[in-house]
């Protein structure tokens, strides 16, 4: 799908920021993952289930906005421990989600970004998002939301151009994985112009299988 048309980025405020309590559980199995992929959505769920499919082709870069949020929104509620390991660097692998600004009045209640962390290093290679369809949402509504989520990643200066996108509609979740290329030729500032493959994989526990054997290295 391509789509030219101006879209809008504000960082999160610190409040709107959240940490993804039970994320950090140690090493997923391929039999825990299915049953994950089984399991009613939940944000803490597919944090896990994307994050060991994705794992192999996450790369440590610096964020700084997210770094100073995660900073501040520690000391103020006086978590010591995690203020001890950003310090050392030593911090295990966490996940935090926030509300992003793109949504659609008849096709996309909301949409939120999750993002994996250690310290004060974050790990891209493969954005992780979830889109709340509406109940009458179409199949091509639900296309353009996942090609506008893209635009919004690339806007908001995420160094990754593919995504794994949890889409919810109703009590029914399925996945879709989108790779963004970018036209040869720059576009207008402040337009994000680009063509967004998409992979519609309603079948979760063929996805686990199919990860399994080849993640998605680069």
């Amino acid at each position: 799908m391509f789509l030219k048309a101006p879209i809008t980025y504000t960082l999160p405020s610190d409040s709107h920021v959240c940490f993804l309590e039970g994320f950090d559980r140690g090493t997923v199995t391929t039999n825990e993952m299915i049953e994950l992929s089984l399991s009613p959505y939940e944000d803490c769920n597919w944090s896990r289930l994307a994050y060991s499919v994705a794992q192999t082709a996450f790369r440590q870069y610096i964020d700084e906005d997210f770094a100073q949020i995660v900073q501040r929104k520690l000391v103020s509620t006086h978590n010591h421990y995690q203020e001890d390991t950003l310090i050392n660097n030593i911090a295990p692998v966490k996940c935090l989600f926030f509300n992003t600004s793109f949504r659609s009045p008849g096709t996309c209640d909301w949409s939120r970004e999750f993002k994996y962390y250690s310290g004060k290093l974050f790990f891209g290679g493969i954005g992780v998002f979830t889109i709340q369809l509406t109940p009458y949402c179409s199949e091509d509504g639900k296309l353009r939301s996942i090609s506008r989520i893209a635009q919004y990643s690339l806007l908001s200066g995420n160094p990754f151009k593919r995504l794994l996108v949890a889409i919810v509609k109703h009590d029914v979740w399925e996945i879709a994985f989108a790779n963004i290329i970018l036209p040869l030729t720059p576009s207008y500032r402040n337009e994000i112009t680009c063509r967004v493959k998409i992979d519609n994989l309603v079948q979760r526990t063929k996805f686990i299988y199919q990860s399994d054997n080849q993640r998605y290295e680069d």
